[in-house]
């Protein structure tokens, strides 16, 4: 099933370090054949052969699977059609042959509709259609190869395979070849609608979980096998297909419409080998493909408004690409037209797309181009290969990732995206590490992909509670919107810089934002602030109550280091203040975070108590005191009473005293307070500070 241009071997290969691939198994030749071992058992020297055309999926443990194709089995006579089914572990680089057989151009073994076994499976095929559903059950359509009868064309069965089980089930369409499709109502689903036979669509999983198929060739509601433009979802949950766009005929054209506008009566011509792709918004793209010759138009088409809009290159067949400067985007740089059904989604929103059979900047044949589409600037860029076809492949250490490493150009490649977004792939038609001549590879590779520039700052990653932060985004695409993680539906501000709330937190938290650039290709970023908590600051003082032109220390506690006016300290001051004063100190904690305590030390004017006497007979001390206080009675008449009474003339203490020196204990609150000693013959009073 070839349609190759005769060759034109050129020997220079062009590099980008901004993205390298690595040959990570299978051999740098042509024509290996395949070894299986024996069915559900790994080995070091088991794995697919050279081959093309290939279904591939990639489970949910990141597991990648791959069917059928035409190639070489366990012998290297010549090519067949297969319908081997292998399992690929990347923590192991190790494969497994888990289904199929591992003889040429099987018949399909369908059993009963809708009923799975271990000994149901579908017969040798390639280019047939494929996906990975949200349940992460594999689901397979058609392709060219063998049914349930002899022969070899085109059909349109549609098979399930779920690896927990290991087990096919056939779901619907023919066990039979060369069916024409039942197309009943545009956007009616129905249980009697099935898509023709065909291979090499495009397809998608949208967002809404259903799968999706578009064109191939094959067969329309009448007439022989020819290029489609038919666009089909298929709704699993109730096993029905409805035709949502395109025409049921065949070898349709474009209607291109205006570029850039969308039409309800825009779509892409009938055509093969289209490269499909999902964004982030489940927007699906569709790239050139082979029909009345080899095609570099760019499609969009949205789910919703059903709705098809030409957004680059030609509406005419058979451009030679543009490439300009490798790694530099341009409004005019685009890829030649080509034949390519693998195509990759990176995590930052951006189209990839790598070689396939079609137009360089000069001539017609196999291409190791790689490029990268940005739907935010709806620019291509040349990233790495060749611009000229027909290139040998630099393997350079197998396992070991190096700029100079290069695949040779080649088609119909099986391709996967693992569980964390790197791109791989094996095999493919095309050229080796040293043959003049075209073969079947099993050379397995995989590509580190360069990331987007667009980076989110914060004005400050730590900040304190009560504080706000500027978050930024650089990027060279507008406009911004921006979320926050706790509601990542509804935005709160748009702008390449946002100024968050105030960000408040009694113990240290975190909070996060994300930032999506508009043109609804980008996924949201991230970027986390850590809320740091306010320190809790005290300050306590020795004497709350002191005497004037007295010394007194105030402790302050709760934060690392401390502030007091223009003193600096590590928790203590000494203060000698002339009159009542409020103190304010600033404790500074973890990343800079300060907060304030305050203390009002008392002063009062203390003067000797004998002042306050009538009579020198009489001493009190200490005054001021704490919580014990010594009277002396020199003539004064035995049998005299103590009072202490706060500053509104409320009785705090009744004492009597009986000797000539008396000492009171007691616990009061401090402050100022007034006393009185009475006896028979006389009577005294003044001033008592309590600390």
């Amino acid at each position: 099933m070839r349609n190759l241009i005769p060759l034109l071997l050129i020997f220079f290969i062009y590099h980008l370090p901004a993205q390298n691939f690595t040959w990570i198994r299978g051999s740098n030749t042509i024509s290996p054949v395949t070894n299986y071992g024996a069915k559900g058992f790994t080995g070091s020297a088991h794995g697919p052969g050279g081959r093309h055309g290939a279904a591939t999926w990639t489970d949910k443990n990141g597991n990648m699977w791959l069917f059928g194709g035409e190639g070489y089995g366990n012998s290297n006579a010549t090519t067949c059609w297969l319908n081997d089914l292998w399992k690929y572990d990347p923590l192991t680089n190790l494969w497994t042959w888990m289904q199929g057989d591992s003889v040429c151009n099987t018949l399909g073994k369908y059993g009963t509709m809708g009923v799975s076994s271990p000994t149901v499976t579908p017969g040798g095929r390639e280019f047939a259609q494929c996906w990975t559903d949200t349940a992460g059950v594999f689901w397979l359509l058609g392709g060219a190869g063998y049914s349930s009868t002899g022969g070899f064309s085109q059909m349109n069965d549609l098979w399930k395979y779920n690896p927990s089980n290991n087990q096919w089930t056939w779901i619907g369409g023919s066990n039979l070849l060369s069916q024409n499709g039942i197309y009943g109502t545009q956007g009616s689903p129905s249980s009697s609608n099935f898509p023709g036979a065909r291979q090499s669509a495009g397809t998608w999983v949208g967002k809404d979980g259903h799968l999706y198929l578009f064109g191939g060739r094959g067969y329309g509601a009448t007439g022989p096998a020819q290029f489609l433009n038919d666009l089909w979802r298929y709704n699993i949950a109730t096993n029905q297909w409805t035709w949502i766009h395109g025409t049921n005929l065949i070898g349709q054209p474009g209607v291109y419409g205006t570029l850039g506008v969308p039409a309800p009566t825009n779509m892409p011509g009938g055509k093969e080998f289209p490269a499909s792709w999902i964004d982030d918004a489940g927007m699906f793209y569709l790239f050139g493909g082979r029909g009345a010759g080899y095609f570099n138009d760019l499609w969009k088409y949205n789910v919703v408004t059903n709705n098809w809009t030409w957004i680059h290159g030609a509406n005419t067949a058979n451009q030679k690409g543009l490439y300009g400067t490798m790694g530099v985007p341009s409004s005019t740089t685009v890829p030649g037209g080509r034949l390519n059904n693998h195509g990759w989604t990176d995590p930052s929103g951006d189209l990839w797309l790598f070689g396939g059979q079609g137009w360089s900047a000069t001539t017609l044949n196999l291409l190791n181009d790689l490029w990268r589409y940005d739907p935010c600037s709806n620019q291509w860029t040349w990233m790495k290969g060749s611009d000229t076809t027909n290139r040998l492949g630099v393997y350079g250490t197998i396992g070991q990732t190096a700029t100079t490493n290069m695949p040779g150009s080649r088609t119909y490649i099986s391709f996967w995206t693992d569980k964390n977004g790197k791109p791989w792939f094996i095999g493919g038609e095309g050229f080796d590490a040293g043959s003049v001549s075209i073969g079947h590879m099993n050379d397995l590779w995989n590509i580190q992909l360069p990331k987007r520039s667009d980076t989110l700052y914060a004005s400050q990653n730590n900040v304190c509670s009560g504080n706000t932060v500027t978050l930024s985004v650089n990027s060279a695409f507008s406009p911004i919107t921006w979320y926050a993680y706790s509601a990542p539906q509804v935005p709160v501000a748009s702008g390449t810089t946002f100024i968050t709330p105030t960000l408040t937190a009694v113990t240290p938290t975190t909070v996060s934002y994300l930032a999506q650039i508009n043109c609804l290709a980008k996924p949201k970023s991230t970027i986390t602030v850590s809320i740091q908590s306010l320190p809790s600051v005290s300050l306590t003082s020795a004497q709350p109550t002191i005497c004037s032109g007295s010394s007194v220390m105030l402790t302050a506690a709760g934060a690392q280091t401390y502030t007091m006016g223009t003193a600096n300290g590590s928790g203590t001051f000494i203060v000698t203040p002339s009159s009542t004063v409020t103190y304010t100190v600033i404790g500074a904690g973890p990343y800079g975070c300060t907060n304030t305590a305050t203390l009002t030390e008392y002063v009062t004017i203390c003067v000797g108590i004998d002042s306050f006497f009538k009579s020198s007979a009489v001493t009190i001390y200490p005054n001021p005191t704490r919580d014990q206080l010594t009277i002396l009675l020199n003539d004064i008449d035995s049998h005299s009473e103590f009072y202490l009474y706060d500053l509104q003339g409320k009785l705090i203490l009744n004492k009597t005293i009986s000797v000539t020196e008396n000492t009171i204990s007691f616990k009061i609150v401090p402050g100022f307070y007034l006393y009185r000693l009475t006896s028979q013959s006389t009577e005294h009073s003044g001033k008592l500070i309590i600390q």
